[in-house]
């Protein structure tokens, strides 16, 4: 899956990759904040991080049940303009001058 969503997302990792699997949803958002990762998950916890907690990380929140990982590639490759857009115009924008205000709510739904 991470190979296949590379050529529309550009750099993909897995928690399994990082390798992060034994770490703790907490790790896990301390690692993204540090090294500007944006977590793509349906676990809501990360939701309310983010609403906590503020940016970095942004959350990419799937929304679409239990399904195959055919269909979550499939869902992120059909909207990988829209997560691109996402990702990159926030990170110029908290790098000029709307850090704070930006970083209130930096959140996406699939």
């Amino acid at each position: 899956m991470v190979a296949d969503l590379v050529q529309f997302l550009g750099h993909v990792s897995h928690v399994t990759t990082e390798p992060l699997i034994e770490f703790s949803d907490i790790e896990i958002w301390n690692h993204s904040a540090s090294n500007s990762l944006t977590i793509i998950t349906k676990d809501s916890d990360f939701l309310h991080y983010s609403t906590l907690r503020g940016c970095p990380p942004k959350v990419i929140r799937l929304k679409c049940g239990n399904k195959t990982t055919d269909f979550i590639c499939d869902l992120l490759k059909n909207n990988a303009l829209a997560i691109n857009a996402f990702v990159t115009v926030i990170m110029i924008a908290i790098w000029r001058y709307y850090r704070l205000y930006l970083c209130k709510d930096m959140t996406m739904a699939l």
